[in-house]
């Protein structure tokens, strides 16, 4: 039942990239299941327009079994950790669960994988639950010159927010000892090309799993608390890479010689690189 005078305010406050998961309770007749699942996307779509949400993929159950809708699902986590979504959106828990029990541990496989749920009745299913995020120094040893999925707080017009991928460039005397840790975070929007404080960093450049080109942004170098980490996709191993980030550091906080004589001047400031 939909409550007049509910809160009309955003779930996110920035735009988040969901996963759209479909299920109706029909198990023989293909259309009739195909036909309820449309209704649902009419309403996740209206819910997501209103909440920041924005769909990049649709799954959907049809008259597949358990074991195969498991798989599935299980295919949609996979998807977020490889950075291609960050929540997963369905009309309600009702329709993706065969009970409470399931409900419980469907949302605890998108919680413990440090990602969020909501529900186009519900809004987010807390289910009384209290489950630490997999995030943080607790969960994840964090080094330098790792690349992490993190949330940046909204602190304003032109800072980077949201979630999106961050390098580490605090040492690691202090990451292995600190709730707190330097990162330099990116955009895949390459706007300022051959910007002298800006890093590309390819896949191919990095251990792990970053899947598109990113631009690490030494101007917006930030202090982040673990809890921001969401997952750690991979670790740079490319030494040219590595000095080119250690390279805009100095540049970025003048910290060469010549700089610091001339009391921190930015080689910005006189157009020099």
């Amino acid at each position: 039942m939909r409550r007049k005078g509910r809160n009309k305010k955003p779930v996110m406050t920035n735009p988040t990239r969901c996963i759209v998961i479909l299920s109706s309770d029909e198990q023989h007749n293909e259309i009739k299941a195909e036909e309820a699942e449309n209704r649902q996307l009419n309403r996740i779509r209206e819910f997501t327009k209103q909440n920041n949400l924005i769909p990049v993929a649709i799954v959907r159950r049809g008259i597949m079994g358990r074991v195969v809708y498991n798989r599935y699902f299980s295919g949609a986590i996979e998807c977020m950790r490889q950075g291609k979504a960050e929540a997963v959106v369905c009309v309600n828990m009702d329709t993706i669960s065969y009970g409470i029990a399931d409900a419980y541990y469907r949302v605890g496989l998108i919680k413990e994988a440090g990602f969020r749920i909501f529900t186009v009745d519900e809004k987010e299913p807390m289910m009384h639950l209290y489950m630490p995020p997999k995030r943080g120094c607790s969960q994840m040893k964090i080094r330098r010159n790792m690349v992490i999925w993190a949330e940046l707080k909204n602190q304003g017009k032109c800072v980077q927010t949201g979630i999106r991928p961050c390098v580490v460039i605090s040492n690691n005397t202090a990451n292995a000892h600190s709730p707190v840790f330097t990162v330099m975070p990116g955009t895949t929007q390459d706007k300022k090309k051959d910007f002298p404080v800006h890093v590309k960093v390819t896949a191919k450049d990095v251990n792990g799993r970053l899947y598109k080109d990113t631009f690490f942004m030494g101007e917006q170098m930030c202090t982040i608390g673990e809890r921001q980490i969401i997952n750690v996709l991979g670790e740079i191993k490319d030494e040219g890479v590595i000095q080119q980030i250690n390279e805009v550091i100095v540049r970025e906080l003048a910290l060469d010689n010549e700089n610091l004589n001339r009391g921190g001047q930015n080689v910005l400031d006189n157009g020099q690189q």
